[in-house]
């Protein structure tokens, strides 16, 4: 069990699911009292240790919303595509900005993306190279999603109809 010594610190825990992490954070919410809950899978570059990219995701009112974070150098004109292993393409996603870190794409899905990306494998994400104009493709696991979902659904007291049972993961 942790002890909290100062009642006004958010206590944090994560915990792996997969490919994912979920973070929980009790306090850390506008009122104080409640749990921030996020899910998230960031991919670096062997070489360099550098993130080459980073997805956060926070479940909100039946969806799912969060950031992107794609390396620098994607042309922000043509923004990015999502496709969930062989599915069809969704709709063209701009990019709310660049930063040192990478261009960041803000992101909000209903309850249709998350049941795909519970049967799916991977996330495919197709982005123009800003000089070269080629297709840069990025991937992203799902091994372990349904699994971080229903665990920061049951952190955050977040009711769902999803119909896989709650994982059964220890937080530290």
């Amino acid at each position: 069990m942790i002890e909290q010594v100062n009642p006004n610190i958010p206590i944090a825990q994560q915990a792996h699911c997969g490919d994912w992490t979920v973070f929980i954070e009790d306090g850390a919410v506008a009122d104080g009292l409640g749990r921030h809950c996020a899910i998230s899978q960031t991919q670096f570059d062997m070489d360099t240790c550098r993130p080459v990219l980073s997805i956060e995701l926070v479940p909100e009112n039946g969806g799912l919303r969060g950031t992107l974070v794609l390396p620098i150098g994607l042309s922000p004109r043509n923004g990015m595509i999502l496709q969930c292993d062989e599915a069809a393409p969704g709709p063209t996603l701009p990019f709310g900005t660049a930063t040192r870190l990478g261009c960041i794409v803000e992101l909000d899905f209903g309850a249709g993306i998350i049941e795909c990306w519970q049967r799916a494998h991977s996330l495919h994400i197709k982005a123009t190279d800003a000089e070269t104009k080629r297709e840069k493709l990025f991937s992203i696991s799902l091994n372990g999603f349904s699994a971080a979902l229903k665990l920061a659904l049951s952190a955050s007291g977040v009711r769902t109809d999803t119909s896989d049972t709650a994982p059964n993961r220890q937080l530290r």
